[in-house]
């Protein structure tokens, strides 16, 4: 099994370019789980389905930030029971999915 983890950044920076680098990467690794953080997700834009593709399911962190900004898991299985905790450990809470 294939696990990872991986900081997207949003889409700060010179997002294009990243974004190439990205999708390129996640389909070399393959990886079967895969914890995104500051990924973005609004109504008109899903940004882990648009690295990924359509083979994975993902659960995306209720409550994100204004611009859309949250937190995402992603898996080549269904996912079953989903669990979000808030976590105030600094002035801004932290969420966790498993």
């Amino acid at each position: 099994m294939r696990i990872m983890t991986l900081n997207v950044w949003a889409r700060h920076g010179d997002w294009p370019r990243r974004r190439k680098v990205l999708a390129a990467g996640l389909r070399a690794l393959r990886p079967d789980l895969v914890a995104f953080q500051e990924v973005v997700r609004t109504a008109d834009y899903d940004q882990v389905a648009d690295l990924l593709g359509s083979a994975y399911h993902v659960v995306h962190q209720h409550n994100g930030e204004a611009d859309g900004t949250r937190a995402a898991i992603a898996s080549r299985w269904p996912v079953g029971r989903v669990r979000q905790l808030r976590m105030p450990v600094t002035l801004s809470p932290r969420t966790i999915l498993w």
